[in-house]
């Protein structure tokens, strides 16, 4: 152990130093029962010694163990020290090493400020330090600048944009410094121009796409109109950054650089347009094709009605101001709405019919009867003929869904004894359609007494399925040595358990196309 009082020399000449600096030497092998004195100054001792790494390792160590008051900034300033001096040998051949060294230095300086904000060496290195970090970063943004210059365009763009990052912060870590901010604007005016090229380009190609007036060049366009807002949405961002205060000292945009900005607001205007009008088209399209269909298909115009809106939506989003898009968004919503009261209605009507005569079927007929109506409802709230037709609806579904949950029940009774998975399959079903009747109408005794007959069912041949599992499990094991899993016995049960929330979607799906004495043209 060292003493204490050759401790405190080495301390105050740390604390007072103008530059980075150690003393001392490294025996070899520390002691990892030492005092956090006697490691603090082996550290130094490798520093003082050029032995940067081995000091590094022992400061990071230290910095993470519980010290004493005085040692806890000294700990981070000596490490930023050594990381430090770790980088500076890569400056010149691998300055991105360099960098990382320098960022982390700083990091560790900025630890012991934040312990000892009076710390003035720390202070005095970390100046150092920035100001000889940002010389670096701009010069590889530099480079960068005068690589682009020979490069197609899209590899220039990756290079300038790396630069940019650099010699932006070059100038975050030393703003006093005007030639970095030079050399910024520099990057940044090359940067533009690639900026617009590739967006003229792309804005070239959309308007060719499309030219050829068709659903897929349609797309093409959109994807190369977007392309180009991409482009000259960089262009206004970096604008807008210059234009917002920050820790930087202000600086105006030279000419070049405001002509750049002018150019870029008024090609990003002009895709704009292009773009809203080009969505707007592929929603008419879409909406003639829903209006086409719902002459002979109610259901079929559906699906290109919503794509309408989404083109409709797309088209707003971009120009909000856009007439086209405005008015075909209110057309293919009303459209929408009579289409889901009409299908609402249809199915209203097939549920009513099927519920007289006590068929367990009348249940996903007045589900997508209730989804109809609902759908209609979020189209326009005020509708009475949707509004009526839900709560006729919600107020005859109980009564549906106790006759399928009566079904399911009777089915899982009659394949409990030779094939209980299956018969599982049946009761959770079952389960499924007497809780939603309790949801719809809370005091329905059918739905009351039906769940409390199919849940100990379904409690009773959870635990005969798991039994017969773990003997079926057995007598593998015993037969190939080979385990199985119980996911693979349960097999048919784990399947339907699986399948039981989307079982109800596919009946209504089902009874839209499900043919019988009583079909209509929309059954088609």
């Amino acid at each position: 152990m060292v003493d204490t009082q050759r401790v405190g020399p080495i301390l105050r000449l740390l604390l007072v130093g103008a530059a980075l600096m150690a003393s001392g030497s490294l025996s070899a092998g520390a002691d990892i029962s030492q005092s956090p004195w006697d490691a603090y100054n082996q550290g130094v001792r490798a520093y003082a010694a050029g032995q940067y790494s081995a000091a590094f390792d022992g400061w990071r160590n230290l910095a993470s163990q519980p010290l004493p008051r005085r040692l806890r900034s000294a700990v981070w300033f000596q490490s930023g020290n050594a990381q430090f001096r770790l980088g500076e040998p890569h400056e010149t051949k691998a300055p991105e090493q360099a960098v990382e060294w320098w960022r982390r230095a700083l990091e560790s300086y900025r630890a012991a400020l934040e312990r000892s904000p009076r710390y003035g060496a720390a202070r005095h290195n970390f100046d150092l330090v920035r100001r000889r970090l940002a010389r670096v970063l701009h010069r590889l943004g530099i480079e960068a600048f005068v690589a682009a210059q020979k490069q197609p365009l899209d590899p220039a763009i990756h290079l300038l944009e790396d630069g940019l990052a650099k010699a932006d912060e070059a100038v975050l870590w030393n703003p006093e410094d005007e030639s970095l901010r030079v050399g910024l604007e520099r990057i940044e005016a090359a940067l533009k121009e690639r900026w617009i090229e590739r967006a003229a380009g792309a804005e070239a190609k959309g308007d060719a796409e499309a030219a050829r007036d068709t659903s897929w060049g349609d797309l093409e366009a959109e994807s190369r109109y977007r392309a180009a807002l991409e482009d000259l949405g960089a262009v206004r961002t970096r604008a807008d950054a210059r234009a917002r205060p920050d820790d930087r000292k202000s600086a105006p945009a030279s000419s070049q650089t405001a002509k750049l900005d002018e150019a870029a607001v008024r090609g990003e205007a002009r895709v704009r347009e292009k773009l809203s009008n080009l969505l707007t088209r592929m929603g008419r399209r879409e909406q003639k094709t829903g209006d086409e269909n719902s002459k002979w298909d109610t259901g079929s115009a559906i699906e290109p009605y919503e794509a309408a809106l989404g083109h409709f939506r797309e088209a707003l989003e971009v120009r909000a101001d856009h007439d086209g898009a405005r008015r075909g968004q209110l057309e293919v919503r009303a459209a929408l709405e009579k289409l889901h009261v009409r299908l609402g209605n249809t199915e209203l009507e097939e549920g009513r019919d099927r519920l007289a005569r006590k068929s367990p079927e009348a249940a996903p007929r007045l589900m997508a009867a209730l989804d109809n109506f609902e759908a209609a409802r979020r189209l326009n709230p005020d509708n009475t003929e949707a509004n009526v037709g839900a709560a006729e609806a919600r107020r005859l579904l109980p009564e549906a869904l106790v006759l399928a949950g009566q079904r399911a029940l009777a089915g899982g009774q009659r394949a409990e004894e030779h094939r209980p998975g299956e018969a599982l399959g049946h009761y959770q079903d079952a389960q499924t359609a007497f809780e939603q009747a309790l949801e719809l109408e809370p005091g329905q005794e059918p739905a009351r007494e039906g769940l409390q007959e199919v849940e100990p069912r379904i409690a009773r041949l959870r635990e005969r399925v798991a039994l017969e599992a773990e003997q079926a499990a057995r007598q593998r094991t015993l037969r190939d040595g080979q385990p199985s899993t119980l996911e693979e016995l349960l097999g048919q049960a784990s399947e339907r358990q699986q399948e039981r929330e989307g079982e109800w979607d596919r009946r209504r799906q089902r009874a839209r196309k499900e043919t019988g004495t009583r079909r209509s043209a929309l059954d088609w």
